[in-house]
């Protein structure tokens, strides 16, 4: 027993009765025979017993005997002591282990009598599992700092009490290996613990009577087992971010009252909620991973959702007991689940199959008994049993739940699995099983299983009887194939040799069946040369890789009638040099060794290339930035010296920037060269510095990353970045935005101005949330339900009971047609460019005219449609610049850069709103939002400097407003199409206004590019063209044709995902309806993706088809002379 000393001479020291100290120790002793303990071990009890005043023991080899105190084990190593357990009253805090127990794994300590601490405990000691207390115990201080170093704990259990407002962190330094943390507090108690260790994949935390606890997770990612008992908060709280999370446990909460998830743990298999009030089963669908569910005695009221538990694999286990207010009735698809509603108002009639099985408590328990008059519909489908290596299947109706050792339910009552565990034997007749509800007689049993042994030309069966059938799989048919048995007893194990004749070289798949079961086998054929590879250069030398006999004394090889002399030769390879040229194109080779003639016959041609042909295909012409040359070894030549790699990629160039703005660094993310990175410069240039440089110190960098310090701060825009390696440049001005500090408190404060006005006063004066809402101290709008909090409560979302909302998504391209009350909204992507510096088009790809592959999927739980776009890629489609700047169409041009560019379209809507991540951003998308995404990947940039440019068009009003009461329509708001971004250097908002409805875009400052890092974006108005109104639908407003573009860097890999949103404009009173006679097809720009409206038509049934299609024609002929004016 390790102890320090009280003094007992003040009243106060008599504090302590009770303290149990528990040492499991495993000493890792070298190699013995003796079965007593080692000298060493029995030392360092001496000094337990002489330190600690354990006079009554003596540390001898009968020391496991003498008392209780000490348990030996007897193991390979010797006798070792694994446990020292002493109590003593004169224990006050934990005790300094002495230094030669070099060997001690465990520790357990209680004292449930009188208070004691622990504090820094156990420093320096390599314990593996550390116990401080148990329940009752008086632990009243725990503490740690930096200095402790427990550098082999794994697991660590606490138990306090009347512990305030106490903190423990652990940190990886402290405790490397923690996995494994219990902590449990009573009394009036207050804890924190927080957790920066990635090794903890288990927690365990009970807050009893009036304590609480809170639990800090910095990585949730590593935990797998999660337990909360009483009063615990835990961060961060949304409980779907633990990814690895198996098991998941809240009971007794009196803090949690809302779900502790937004989504389910993507691996969670165990699920239990117990004893909270205030709570209800979540509408989310549960996943396929989980295997249990409880929410007992938790207050659930209301009807059971059966439908969130469909994605539920069979035998999972659902419990909803001692809810006494839950009702509901159970459908027939969960007799295969086990099934617990005691004490629930659910109500009958049960599935049949759970009346057959009504007294199983471990397939169901209920309140309700089976009718009087019930009789089980009791049924097994098939009495033989084909037996596949041990095990076979039973299917039936109303079979149960099967829990016996050779028979398992695979699907209860439906599907059973059945262990035959005489593997090799004869077909068994008339055998007895036993299932949960009886004895069947009369099932046969048929061995049948095939395995592969010990090569592809020797099977093994268990299947008594010679009634085997093979085939090879030929590409002109099937070949029979004679089969050889090395044993004629048909109940032993069978040993099959295949000999089939006439097989060229090659793979075969041979398949075996015996009537009952079948099986493929890959084999190969080697009959001579199979020549996998050949290389051929303007030399005319040949090399052919196969398998040949080297020690062949005549070998000759010919192509197609011409001779190729045999310069070296290998079982494994052929180098011959042609005597003459071949023909190009696809001619046989044959090899002749001593006189047996080898003919090719998995590749029995040669495809003859010149080098510069095989550049050419294997490169993709150089990906449009180089050439071929006609030399031998042909390799791309660039264009410039910013390429390399057959001129796919180049550098130096900057893709993703942060800015760091306290310390002045840069981090670009591109690439700098695969050649050293040698001679790196960065600078900025400004015009508000009158140009003046702002050198970039680089710290470091190499391929992928380049960092820099600033010698000074930049003004706040947009600065010119250069960035020079190896001599070449790479210049940006949209790669850094250098974002504006103000010593001045913004709109989002609620200081108070110096005229005396606060946010919130400013926001009653200016609008009072148009009625629907109320002005925080920010200056910000709280709207009432249903409201849009964008415009200020303004407007309110478009729903079924307010407006009649119509999302029609397209079936050929990535258009989308919202109606609203019959004003139409068509969206449209216009094309894609690649521009210079100076936004000069260089190349353009114009998707609109092409067709894609389509693939729609509705989800009906989350009531969500998604449309998947793929682009086919096609020369009519591309267009590049000429030697006159003009952008000419490639159709008479092999596709070659664009062979590996994938373009692809998601767009996605819901009438529910959604959070969907973005980068490292969560955003929201509201209800009856299209979220679109446009991705764009490999495309085949001509320079360093190029950047891609996505082009939209879009049908606006040249001035709209909004009549704020019906009753006075004096009262009018002017709203702007497009509203900027604050420093307004790109469009964030975008408003289209028709009676009372709304269209809203909003368009993200930033993609998503390679490995996931943000990109800044701009959205800009490229070009606003009046269009003609001489039109017969009443339009009395003028609208205009706007071109808006998207900008994007030099990414191999970007991401553009918007959102926009039907509103509807509501006004304080109705005196009218609203105008009936202008419903026309209204264009919008997709946020972010910006897909480009062209459709424009009148809602007159009659005309709408024909005006549609003339302003289409309108839109696209602006677009054509926006596009050359641009080049």
């Amino acid at each position: 027993m390790i102890r320090l000393k009280k003094d007992t001479t003040t009243a106060s020291a008599a504090v302590v009765s009770l303290f149990s100290l528990i040492l499991a120790i495993v000493f890792l002793i070298g190699p013995s025979s003796s079965q007593t303990i080692a000298q060493s071990e029995l030392d360092s009890v001496q000094w337990l017993i002489s330190q600690y005043g354990l006079g009554f023991l003596v540390a001898n080899q009968t020391i496991c005997n003498q008392y209780s105190t000490f348990t030996c084990t007897t193991g390979g190593a010797g006798k070792t002591i694994s446990t020292i357990d002493e109590n003593d009253s004169t224990l006050l805090q934990v005790p300094i282990m002495p230094t030669n127990f070099t060997k001690l794994s465990k520790i357990s300590m209680s004292n449930d009598k009188y208070e004691w601490n622990a504090n820094n405990f156990f420093n320096g000691s390599i314990v593996q599992e550390l116990k401080l207390g148990s329940y009752g115990s008086k632990l009243t201080s725990v503490s740690v700092n930096e200095t402790l170093y427990l550098p082999l704990l794994k697991k660590l259990t606490i138990f306090s009490n009347n512990v305030n407002n106490k903190q423990l962190v652990f940190t990886p330094s402290s405790f490397p290996k923690l996995g494994d943390l219990e902590c449990s507090s009573e009394g009036n108690s207050s804890w924190t613990y927080s957790v920066n260790c990635t090794t903890l994949y288990r927690a365990y935390l009970s807050a009893l009577e009036s304590s609480h606890m809170h639990f800090s997770i910095q990585d949730p990612s590593n935990m797998s087992s999660i337990t909360f008992d009483g009063n615990i908060t835990w961060s961060p709280s949304d409980l779907g971010l633990y990814y690895n999370l198996l098991n998941l446990e809240i009971t007794a909460s009196k803090k949690l009252n809302t779900y502790p998830f937004s989504k389910w743990p993507p691996k969670l298999e165990s699920f239990t909620i117990e004893s909270l009030i205030d709570i209800s089963i979540p509408l989310i669908p549960l996943p396929s991973t989980l295997k249990f569910f409880k929410m007992s005695s938790s207050s659930l009221q209301g009807t059971i959702p059966t439908q969130v538990f469909s994605n539920l694999p069979a035998n999972s286990h659902i419990d909803l007991s001692s809810n006494p207010d839950l009702s509901g009735t159970i459908p027939d698809s969960w007799c295969k689940y086990h099934l617990f509603i005691l004490d629930t108002a659910v109500i009958g009639p049960l599935p049949d199959c759970f009346y057959c099985s009504i007294n199983d408590t471990l397939a169901i328990t209920t309140d309700l008994v089976a009718p009087s008059n019930f009789v089980c519909d009791f049924q097994i489908y098939n009495k033989t049993i084909i037996v596949l290596f041990g095990e076979g299947r039973i299917y039936g109706k109303n079979m149960g739940w099967a829990y016996s050792m050779d028979l398992n339910s695979i699907i209860p009552n439906e599907i059973f699995s059945y262990l035959y565990f005489k593997n090799i034997g004869p077909i068994e007749e008339n055998r007895t099983i036993m299932f949960p509800r009886e004895q069947i007689d009369g099932f046969r049993i048929v061995p049948a299983g095939i395995r592969v042994l010990d090569d592809s030309e020797k099977l093994a069966t268990q299947e008594p009887g010679n009634i085997y059938h093979h085939r090879f799989y030929l590409e002109n048919g099937t070949k029979e194939c004679t089969l050889f048995m090395n044993t004629t007893d048909p109940q032993e194990l069978s040993v099959v040799t295949i000999d089939c004749y006439n097989l060229t070289t090659g793979t075969y798949d041979l398949e075996t069946t015996n009537g009952y079961y079948s099986i493929v086998t890959s084999i190969s054929i080697t009959q001579g040369a199979s020549s996998v590879n050949i290389k051929f250069d303007t030399n005319s030398t040949i090399e052919i890789f196969g398998t040949f006999n080297s020690l062949a004394d005549n070998n000759s090889v010919w192509i197609n009638g011409t001779g190729c002399t045999i310069n070296s030769l290998s079982e494994t390879n052929i180098i011959c040099q042609l005597d003459s040229m071949p023909h190009f194109g696809y001619q046989p080779i044959t090899v002749i060794q001593d006189g047996f003639s080898y003919t090719i016959t998995i590749y029995n041609t040669i495809d003859f290339k010149t080098n510069q042909q095989e550049c050419l295909i294997q490169t993709y012409n150089c990906f449009g930035n180089g050439y071929c040359p006609l030399i031998a070894n042909s390799t791309c030549i660039c264009n410039t010296l910013n390429f390399y790699q057959n001129c796919s990629k180049n550098y130096p160039k900057s893709i993703s920037t942060t800015f760091t703005k306290d310390i002045l660094e840069i981090k670009f993310y591109g690439d700098f060269g695969p050649y050293g990175e040698a001679n790196p410069q960065v600078y900025l240039e400004q015009p508000q510095n009158n140009n003046n440089n702002i050198t970039c110190n680089v710290v470091s960098i190499n391929q992928t990353l380049l960092i820099c310090t600033l010698d000074k701060m930049p003004f706040p825009g947009f600065p010119t970045v250069y960035i020079i390696i190896d001599n070449l440049v790479f210049k940006s001005n949209t790669q850094l935005k250098i974002d504006g500090s103000s010593s001045t408190s913004s709109s989002d404060e609620s200081s108070q101005s110096s005229s005396g006005e606060t946010p919130q006063s400013k926001c009653q004066q200016q609008h009072y949330c148009y009625g629907h809402g109320t002005c925080n101290d920010k200056g910000k709008c709280d709207c009432d339900t249903g409201y849009f909090p964008i415009d200020n409560c303004r407007t309110k979302f478009s729903n079924s009971t307010t407006s009649n909302s119509t999302i029609i998504p397209d079936e050929n391209y990535p258009n989308t047609i919202i109606s609203i009350d019959g004003i139409i909204f068509y969206f449209n992507l216009v094309s894609i460019q690649e521009i210079d510096f100076n936004d000069n088009v260089l190349r353009q790809v114009n998707p609109t005219n092409q067709s894609w592959n389509v693939v729609l999927d509705t989800d009906p739980l989350t009531n969500t449609t998604t449309v998947n776009y793929h682009l086919n890629i096609t020369t009519d489609i591309i267009y590049e610049s000429n030697s006159t700047s003009n952008l000419i169409n490639t159709t008479t041009k092999d596709i070659g850069a664009y062979s590996l560019t994938n373009i692809t379209s998601t767009i996605s809507f819901s009438p529910l709103e959604r959070i969907v991540d973005f980068g490292d951003n969560a955003i929201t998308i509201y209800p009856n939002s299209i979220k679109m995404s446009l991705g764009i990947e490999s495309w085949p940039f001509s320079s360093n400097l190029a950047t891609l440019r996505v082009l939209f068009s879009v049908l606006i009003n040249d001035q709209q407003s909004q009549t704020l009461d019906s009753c006075n329509t004096d009262q009018t708001l002017d709203i702007p199409t497009f509203t900027n971004t604050n420093d307004n250097s790109s469009i964030e908002y975008l408003r289209v206004v028709k009676d009372n409805i709304q269209f809203f875009g909003r368009f993200l400052d930033y993609i998503v590019s390679d490995n996931g890092r943000k990109s800044y974006s701009q959205t800009k108005l490229l070009s606003l063209e009046p269009l003609n109104n001489n039109n017969t639908d009443n339009t009395d407003q003028l609208q205009s044709i706007a071109i808006i573009g998207i900008s994007l860097p030099q990414c191999q890999s970007c991401l553009l995902d918007p959102d926009f949103t039907p509103l509807l404009i509501d006004k304080a009173t109705e005196c009218t309806e609203p105008s009936k006679t202008w419903r026309i097809v209204v264009g919008v720009v997709v946020v972010g993706v910006g897909l480009v409206a062209v459709g424009v038509g009148s809602v007159m049934l009659f005309k709408k088809i024909q005006y549609s299609k003339l302003q289409q024609k309108k839109m696209q002929s602006k677009l054509r002379q926006f596009t050359n004016n641009n080049n």
